[in-house]
């Protein structure tokens, strides 16, 4: 057991020390934040599995990219959400379905 499951009671290696994240809403526009988050993620490629997210497929900062969490060879530990807000029920479902074990998601904010 960790340091910060001793601490917690909890197991939060999969959120702070993944062995592999997923990037839904990995994207190559510049303007959002899931190329931002997709750039972070590969930055860590070196010591984690990292998986990129598209729901229009396709290569995503260079890298091949899945359409859905169901395509993914094998279960993410943590998934980081880049979606509108109106797909984000629907991905944290898909995120436990394909057997997450820690979500963050980023939301941008919503104005009255």
């Amino acid at each position: 057991m960790g340091a910060m499951a001793a601490r917690t009671g909890r197991d939060l290696r999969p959120l702070f020390e993944p062995r592999s994240v997923a990037v839904v809403g990995a994207s190559n526009d510049p303007s959002k934040w899931g190329q931002w988050l997709a750039r972070g993620a590969l930055l860590g490629e070196h010591r984690r599995g990292v998986f990129l997210v598209n729901r229009s497929g396709g290569d995503v900062l260079g890298r091949p990219s899945y359409r859905s969490l169901k395509e993914l060879p094998e279960p993410p530990e943590l998934v980081v959400l880049a979606v509108p807000a109106t797909a984000f029920e629907e991905t944290v479902d898909a995120s436990l379905a394909a057997g997450a074990r820690a979500i963050v998601t980023w939301q941008r904010p919503r104005h009255p």
